[in-house]
């Protein structure tokens, strides 16, 4: 599914699609698309002016979808559905879910059908991709924060490729440590796929 979208994905309106992906057991994809083409807004602020501000915010959709999965019960209702956040980052996930998990028992009365903290959820009904991954200087500091998320579990490798986004491996990935490599590069999105 395009990222770009008149309502969050928890909605009700989306739930034969995650029914037809459940009975057939196949994970879901959000990809970034959509957004800012005329039709759906991918902030609340307006339309972006640049291409950078558009693919910088490809984060601000994929937030905005996963909350409300989590909140509206989807992974609740469709127990084996597996989804894939496919090129929006995965740095602003670790605080993202720490947030949800320090409030969602007392707003309770809000979303009465959730039984267990979101990050448990998340981690397993959701997988995220590498591109575009925020590298920082020095990877170390990348390499932290992809740990806070569980990456050799919850990460799988993407390229873009033959997008215009696409960048070399190796100027788009730190040097994993040697446990996370095959996992990374491979076996997580064989799990995940089925294949």
């Amino acid at each position: 599914m395009e990222s770009g979208a008149r309502a969050p994905f928890g909605q009700r309106q989306y739930y034969p699609i995650y029914e037809a992906c459940s009975r057939h057991n196949l994970p879901l994809v959000i990809h970034p698309s959509g957004e800012s083409m005329g039709v759906n807004k991918p902030v609340w602020l307006g339309y972006p002016v640049h291409y950078l501000e558009y693919y910088t915010g490809f984060s601000f959709a994929m937030q905005s979808h996963l909350t409300s999965l989590l909140t509206e019960g989807v992974f609740e209702r469709f127990k084996n559905l597996r989804l894939v956040i496919a090129e929006g980052g995965v740095t602003w996930y670790p605080p993202m879910i720490w947030r949800l998990d320090q409030i969602w028992k007392a707003l309770r009365s809000e979303t009465p059908w959730m039984k267990r903290l979101p990050s448990e959820y998340v981690r397993e009904h959701v997988r995220f991709t590498t591109q575009p991954l925020e590298r920082a200087a020095p990877d170390g500091d990348l390499i932290e924060v992809l740990e806070m998320m569980d990456a050799p579990d919850m990460l799988m490798f993407s390229s873009d490729y033959p997008e215009s986004g696409f960048v070399d491996v190796d100027a788009s990935m730190p040097p994993l440590p040697e446990a996370w490599r095959s996992r990374v590069f491979h076996d997580n999105a064989r799990q995940w796929y089925g294949l």
